[in-house]
C-alpha cells in the first residue's frame, strides 16, 4: 500500500523515509532503519540503513535501496478445464 492509499502524502521524488526496526535483534542481518523511497522517474522503492563503525571508530551508516518489498501473493486457484459444449454434452444421440 503506499503513502497516498494509506491516508499519507505521498512522497515527492529523491525523498524517503527511515523507520526504526524495532523486531531487530542482535546479530541478525536485518536493517537497523528501513522505510519507503520514491526515486527521480516517481517509481516507489525500498531504502534500508545498517548502523556501522568504521575501523577509525566513526559512526556511519550502511544505505541500500532496493525494489519496493510487495508480499507474495497468494497463489491463484488453479484454472477449471474448459466446459464442454452443453450442445454436445446433452446431445441424445
Amino acid at each position: 500500500m503506499s503513502d497516498y492509499e494509506s491516508g499519507y502524502a505521498p512522497i515527492p521524488p529523491n525523498k524517503g523515509k527511515l523507520f526504526k526496526n524495532k523486531d531487530k535483534e542482535i546479530g541478525d542481518n536485518r536493517p537497523d532503519y528501513s522505510g519507503p523511497f520514491t526515486d527521480e522517474r516517481g517509481d516507489e522503492a525500498r531504502v534500508a540503513a545498517w548502523l556501522r563503525t568504521a575501523k577509525n571508530g566513526s559512526k556511519y551508516m550502511w544505505v541500500e535501496v532496493s525494489e519496493k518489498y510487495v508480499p507474495e501473493q497468494q497463489a491463484a486457484a488453479p484454472t477449471p478445464p474448459p466446459m464442454p459444449d452443453a450442445d454436445k454434452f446433452f446431445d441424445d444421440e
